[in-house]
């Protein structure tokens, strides 16, 4: 009996685990297509809207889900990566490198 309840539980975890339609892995795979200059209208061709609801979104740097840190199923900033538009709307770079160092003449 324990060991079918074993086996049950062990199912249903990657049952779950596997059902779990996280974009991280497309978003992670996405974000390599990304290349300076590209449009926002690109941007969304190829990794589709950015999260627009957390309080960390500005017009011109979007974010992306593109890892898990937190168990807490909270979207938070240290998760995502940013794409940086300049004033024309084109791509200037992405990632929190370029975020950090950029992030103080906006």
């Amino acid at each position: 009996m324990k060991q079918l309840f074993t086996l049950f539980t062990l199912a249903a975890i990657v049952s779950l685990n596997t059902s779990c339609n996280s974009p991280i892995p497309q978003n992670r795979a996405n974000i390599a297509k990304i290349e300076t200059g590209m449009t926002k209208q690109q941007v969304l061709d190829i990794m589709g809207e950015p999260l627009k609801f957390e309080n960390y979104h500005r017009p011109n740097i979007w974010f992306y889900y593109t890892q898990r840190i937190w168990m807490d199923g909270i979207i938070s900033q240290d998760e995502c990566t940013p794409i940086l538009f300049d004033k024309l709307e084109m791509v200037e770079g992405w990632g929190f490198d370029y975020y950090k160092k950029h992030l103080l003449f906006r």
